[in-house]
């Protein structure tokens, strides 16, 4: 199930505040909907970056898995190749500071974060808190977090980054470079949840593998990954039970 931009739908226990406008470069990209539960204070917050390979704008967060215990910040961002990275880095940055200065006006906690999303959003979401210096600015690092939830993430370098800084290597094979969350791992990173197809887009399935077993060669104690039978990239992948499990594993 999948929600449109244009008539952005939520379920009967949220409420919504859509366009929430939270950078000057392109308002009409940079704006997040605002998804909060019904009757609810001091709630957590999941911050969602869509995929679309950062050149389509796909409004992906499955309202199946809106439980009505946490919000949903789906943020739109600028796409390539109107914007060329790291502008969707920058937004990404700006839409999650602008979420932790604003989400308790909605009776919110920004005590409570989760930052997460799916393909690019899941790269931009680990890429954008992994790495200090795109939220420096706003005085937040990765330790202002709950956790993160990445859905079939691409955390080598992306491709489109790949190909803007002219790499001679086909664009299958991956690299780990400043701009690979791979790159960024600590030991103290918050809670990490990955979610990946079995038959994901190739390669995608072991670079989430990659990454866990590396968090874990670094002494990180709260990392997992569900790898879902039959799953494609596209289809039958965000799924309902292992994210809300992962959700309250860290909330509750």
């Amino acid at each position: 199930m999948k929600i449109s931009w244009n008539n952005f739908q939520v379920p009967d226990n949220y409420e919504l505040f859509s366009h929430l406008v939270y950078g000057e470069d392109d308002p009409a990209s940079q704006y997040i909907n605002l998804a909060i539960p019904r009757g609810k204070v001091d709630f957590p917050t999941l911050i969602w970056f869509h995929g679309g390979g950062m050149s389509e704008a796909l409004c992906d967060s499955n309202p199946e898995m809106w439980d009505g215990t946490f919000a949903i910040a789906v943020v739109r961002y600028r796409l390539a190749p109107h914007a060329m990275p790291p502008a969707q880095y920058l937004d990404a940055a700006r839409a999650i500071a602008f979420v932790h200065k604003n989400i308790n006006k909605y009776y919110g906690s920004n005590k409570k974060l989760i930052i997460g999303g799916l393909s690019a959003g899941a790269n931009m979401a680990a890429l954008s808190c992994f790495d200090t210096k795109w939220l420096n600015p706003y005085g937040l690092s990765y330790k202002d977090f709950m956790g993160f939830l990445l859905v079939s993430g691409q955390l080598t370098t992306h491709f489109y980054v790949k190909e803007l800084l002219h790499y001679p290597t086909d664009n299958a094979i991956p690299i780990v470079d400043e701009y690979a969350p791979l790159y960024h791992l600590k030991a103290d990173l918050p809670p990490i949840f990955m979610l990946v197809g079995e038959n994901d887009i190739p390669g995608r399935k072991y670079e989430n593998l990659l990454m866990l077993d590396t968090l874990k060669a670094l002494g990180h104690k709260d990392c997992s990954i569900y790898i879902a039978t039959g799953a494609t990239h596209n289809e039958k992948l965000v799924l309902k039970e292992p994210v809300q499990k992962f959700i309250h594993h860290i909330i509750d």
